[in-house]
């Protein structure tokens, strides 16, 4: 999966990046620092994943989704709530409220696979998913599911 981190937050980009290069499938084509720079990107090469955040100069996160013709899956990256709603609206994958845990940055992929993109090789094992899990509410308990079975 060809990934691009689209943040103007040094340090969040950085996370994203460790993350990114954990995940066995997944390939870091870029990492930039505002939409600007991402939009001729996303317009010679194919993207599967971006992760976005909101708020950045010029061009915002969910202003660059809105012109996309083509859009890549997208996963929110931002330190706002209040856009949730518009954002999901734009049929994201996810809304990753900073700072984003590993954790949760895999509950947020997880959806990827769910969402059945064809170019995830379903058969591939993430390195990090062997022992990683999520708790899941069923009948008011918690029931922890390891992200290898779902």
């Amino acid at each position: 999966m060809k990934c691009l981190i689209i943040d103007d937050e040094p340090l969040a980009r950085e996370l994203i990046e460790s993350y990114v290069v954990r995940m066995e499938n997944f390939t870091m084509v870029k990492s930039c620092t505002n939409a600007l720079e991402a939009f001729p990107i996303l317009q010679q090469k194919q993207i599967d994943l971006i992760f976005l955040d909101i708020h950045m100069p010029q061009l915002t996160g969910i202003d660059l989704i809105k012109s996309l013709k083509d859009k890549p899956k997208v996963i929110l990256t931002t330190a706002y709530r209040e856009y949730a709603a518009e954002a999901f609206d734009l049929d994201v994958i996810d809304y990753l409220i900073k700072p984003i845990t590993f954790d949760r940055f895999l509950r947020a992929v997880g959806k990827i696979y769910q969402s059945g993109v064809p170019t995830v090789d379903e058969n591939s094992v993430v390195r990090s998913f062997y022992d990683a899990y999520i708790f899941l509410r069923e009948d008011g308990e918690m029931i922890k599911v390891f992200l290898r079975d779902i």
